[in-house]
């Protein structure tokens, strides 16, 4: 089944319609779709360079983060519904999944780099890591202010 331009247009137009009348911010509609870029041709260059290109993968994961933004939408419109604020909600779901396509983005430009994959952590431990050395370097800083205000 082929889709000319018109199709393709209409079908862009409804899901951009559909999302303006959930009130997303098309900002915010932009960053997810180049963050979903961004980490579909990084994982195909990944692939492509790693020698584990299989297109049904790359199929499986496409169609699996649509028909997730789909169920994001679907959800929406029940609580526009329902009469619930759902505003926070989409935007909540759509910049955890536009930084879940990031750092996977990431991840594959790691392994493009360096040949090796990127050991997996979750994002709270990477936030955890990174204040923990920050308020480290910041004491550490400020026992070398006491030494030198004390002699």
């Amino acid at each position: 089944m082929e889709f000319d331009k018109t199709t393709w247009y209409l079908i862009s137009g409804a899901i951009g319609a559909f999302a303006a009348w959930l009130g997303i911010d098309p900002l915010i509609f932009g960053l997810l779709t180049l963050a979903f870029v961004l980490d579909f041709i990084t994982g195909v260059l990944r692939a492509s360079i790693t020698g584990e290109y299989r297109s049904k993968i790359g199929w499986v994961k496409t169609v699996a983060k649509i028909l997730g933004m789909f169920l994001l939408l679907l959800c929406g419109m029940f609580l526009k519904l329902l009469g619930i604020n759902h505003t926070y909600f989409i935007f909540t779901i759509l910049m955890g999944l536009a930084c879940h396509d990031l750092i996977s983005a990431l991840g594959n430009l790691y392994t493009i780099r360096t040949g090796k994959e990127l050991p997996e952590m979750d994002v709270f431990s990477l936030i955890i890591a990174s204040v923990h050395g920050k308020l480290i370097a910041i004491i550490k800083k400020l026992f070398k202010e006491d030494e030198n205000e004390g002699n």
